[in-house]
């Protein structure tokens, strides 16, 4: 039995490593800011959106199922929250009671017990939920998750449990019983559970009278011949309750990542900033798109972009600070919460899938780099190409910018060129003239532009336009210096 609340077929591991684009999708798109307001303080669910977050999915049918199960978490977010209460409370009780030691068998064999005896509780309070709470759902998720409680958490289940843990009550005594080997010694000892009907001898010469062993040979022999006796029913009771334990676990991770979209929409709510969710085709169409990081940062609505095409190569510039890095930022985000399964920040928006998300962002320079710029920027994008499969997403700002204007340009075109190739689309933000013009006449390749008006004021709107020989970086310059001019 699996919760299978974020992947059908398979659980969620926060231990497990990221994939290869991880930490640079974290820092090129400063998810870490999404990541912090999904999470607040809570250190489970910042691993839970962490794991989600940074592995897209590329299955669209994965990805609807998700969809599905975010937008009934946001509308029954009462029911989520009242089972990551529930597995809270497990928890606590297993960080207080669990104490299993392999060596001391009997103390292990009521550990379990006693364990098993807290999870009934638990177990009935999760079917309680599912049955009071199923018909408000709709997604396959959720319902399969509270079928699956209903159909193996029965009444009958959890009375054969409570059951069976009463006749393995040993607290007046073990009852055992056991063979000869073939040397005449003591074999096959076996622990004889309660109401089974079993005969025994048993000396009682006054009710209140008991009978202890000095000896502590004798003691210890007649302790070992118990533990063999308890051994096989313990490995029973610790691998039932390890089950458990397993299970509450992955259901506490899964339900962390939900808990998580619930701080995101309320964070996005109080603030006002437009969401939501996304549909899958072949082409982007969004209306309305920002950059969430800046929107959280600055606590301020950003100025909100469209994108409308369905080509291949996107290719961006205009004037210095006028918005480009931001509006490809925003993309980027778009792109990587849409896999996700998650609402984007946008005010409608459809989007294409990608096998992978891929970023190269200009790095300025720092005493950790063991070489020069270009030598830093050609080994990431040597790893990127290492592991970039067909119909994969690349997002480059400013790539190459490090070196000349005709040798970045050449650099720039092959890369691009081949993963053009290769089916992949690229989303490019360039200073780079003359890798502009390599394109220019090409089909299937988009030209935007950073607006600039005439008095030299920057809108921040990102607009189609064709490549300029200048960046305006003079504008700047005159802005810095004006008293000086």
């Amino acid at each position: 039995m699996r919760p299978e609340l974020i992947r059908k077929g398979r659980s969620l591991d926060t231990k497990a490593a990221l994939p290869i684009p991880a930490d640079t999708l974290r820092a090129d798109l400063q998810a870490e800011v999404i990541l912090r307001q999904m999470s607040g303080q809570n250190s489970e669910i910042y691993e839970a959106v962490q794991a989600v977050l940074l592995d897209p999915l590329s299955d669209p049918s994965e990805i609807r199922r998700r969809q599905d199960a975010v937008k009934d978490a946001l509308k029954q977010k009462d029911v989520i929250l009242e089972i990551s209460r529930l597995c809270a409370e497990e928890e606590e009780l297993r960080r207080r009671n669990w104490r299993i030691n392999p060596e001391h068998i009997s103390g292990a064999f009521g550990s379990a017990k006693s364990y098993l005896r807290m999870y009934t509780g638990c177990l009935k309070k999760l079917r309680q939920i599912a049955d009071e709470n199923i018909q408000k759902f709709e997604s396959e998720a959720f319902l399969s998750f509270f079928r699956s409680l209903q159909e193996e958490i029965t009444d009958d289940y959890l009375k054969e449990i409570t059951d069976t843990l009463n006749r393995l009550d040993i607290s007046d005594g073990t009852w055992i019983e056991a063979g000869f080997g073939d040397l005449l010694q003591s074999a096959g000892y076996r622990l004889l559970f309660r109401n089974d009907g079993f005969q025994f001898l048993k000396l009682r010469t006054a009710p209140a009278v008991r009978f202890f062993v000095s000896d502590p040979v004798i003691a210890d022999d007649m302790k070992k011949r118990s533990d063999r006796a308890l051994a096989d029913t313990a490995d029973v009771l610790i691998r039932a309750a390890s089950h458990l334990i397993s299970y509450f676990r992955i259901l506490r991770r899964e339900t962390a990542f939900y808990c998580g979209c619930i701080n995101l929409a309320e964070a996005m709510d109080t603030c006002s900033f437009p969401y939501c969710f996304p549909d899958l085709s072949g082409n982007f169409a969004v209306s309305g798109m920002y950059d969430l990081t800046l929107a959280f940062t600055s606590h301020a609505m950003p100025v909100a972009n469209d994108l409308r095409t369905d080509a291949s190569l996107i290719v961006i510039t205009g004037a210095n600070q006028g918005g480009k890095s931001t509006f490809l930022r925003s993309a980027g985000l778009v792109q990587l919460m849409t896999q996700c399964g998650l609402f984007v920040p946008a005010s409608a928006a459809s989007v294409p899938v990608f096998s992978g998300i891929f970023t190269h962002f200009k790095k300025e320079e720092d005493d950790s780099m063991e070489s020069g710029r270009l030598d830093e920027e050609l080994k990431r994008m040597s790893g990127i190409i290492d592991h970039i499969r067909p119909h994969s997403l690349l997002l480059m700002n400013e790539s190459f910018s490090s070196t000349g204007e005709k040798e970045g340009s050449e650099i720039a075109a092959d890369i691009v060129s081949a993963l053009l190739e290769r089916d992949c689309t690229v989303f490019t933000v360039t200073h780079l003239f003359t890798f502009s013009s390599m394109f220019r006449k090409k089909e299937d390749v988009l030209f935007l532009k950073a607006e600039r008006l005439a008095d030299e004021k920057r809108t921040f709107r990102i607009l189609p336009g064709e490549a300029e020989t200048t960046a305006y970086g003079e504008d700047l310059y005159k802005e810095i210096f004006h008293d000086e001019l």
